[in-house]
């Protein structure tokens, strides 16, 4: 299960936001609050904001036009999300930093348009994945004990 509540800042005690402001006035436009708690990262994809968390490896989608996040919509990247990047025009992939990997994550742009995404397939495969690590270190050390 995928925790929704609004994170809040350690230092401050607030829920993270991403604010819309008028540049050239000052007046703030829109507040969004996220789930985030890390230093955020912010890309936009036609009228979509993505946004990453660098102490989550879930990138989260504001709506700017309904100025409120994507519910459903989490979408999977690597551990500590640094930046996020994308051609301005006509995104077909967004790029994610990835610090703590050493790693891009590519994005394609119609899934930061959809609205929803699996998470459940790509649980099911990491745990499996671990498994079967689990199971090639057991028969390595079985291997070993053999041998001895």
């Amino acid at each position: 299960m995928v925790e929704t509540a609004p994170a809040r800042d350690t230092r401050s005690g607030r829920a993270r936001q991403v604010v819309g402001v008028e540049l050239d006035s000052g007046e703030v436009h829109a507040r969004v609050s996220t789930r985030a708690s890390g230093r955020l990262s912010l890309q936009a994809v036609d009228d979509l904001l993505l946004v990453t968390d660098s102490n989550a490896s879930l990138a989260q989608v504001v709506d700017c036009s309904r100025q409120e996040l994507v519910d459903g919509l989490l979408i999977p990247v690597q551990v500590a999300p640094m930046s996020a990047t994308a051609l301005p025009s006509e995104a077909r992939q967004v790029v994610v930093l990835n610090m703590v990997s050493n790693s891009l994550t590519a994005i394609d742009a119609d899934i930061v348009r959809g609205d929803r995404f699996d998470l459940e397939a790509l649980v099911r495969y990491r745990r499996a994945a671990v498994e079967a690590f689990a199971d090639l270190v057991g028969g390595l050390a079985q291997y070993l004990k053999d041998c001895l």
